[in-house]
């Protein structure tokens, strides 16, 4: 089996896109961890519609996807053949540290606030492997 990466959407401290990103991978730019400063959440256009999000990581996350969807891409590949990866290293350590010490002290382990979860740990292992 091959993998085939037919488009990508990202966000990293080079900036929003692929495009930024591979800029500074082709000028040997070290991309340590860290904010994505010119992604906003503010809607381009006034008159749009606001979304209310309940972390920056969400907020990314939709974005990105927006912006990968968007071009329609995918649409030469039978449904059966299409996959998404959608990871993140945006969690911050006392998100992770809380989601971690509820699961381990409350009544039941899956007792934790279900909004830390998708920044926290739904997608760690295919971030990673992205």
């Amino acid at each position: 089996m091959n993998t085939v990466i037919s488009a990508m959407a990202l966000m990293s401290p080079a900036g929003v896109g692929a495009g930024p990103f591979g800029e500074a991978i082709r000028a040997g730019v070290p991309l340590p961890g860290g904010a994505v400063e010119d992604f906003r959440t503010e809607a381009p256009d006034p008159s749009a519609r606001p979304v209310r999000l309940v972390d920056r990581p969400s907020a990314m996350a939709i974005a990105a996807i927006g912006d990968l969807l968007g071009p329609d891409v995918l649409a030469g590949w039978p449904p059966h053949r299409r996959a998404l990866v959608l990871g993140s290293g945006a969690a911050g350590i006392d998100q992770s540290m809380t989601l971690t010490r509820d699961s381990l002290t409350r009544p039941r382990p899956d007792n934790v606030n279900p909004a830390l979860v998708p920044a926290c740990v739904m997608n760690y292992a295919s971030a990673h492997r992205a």
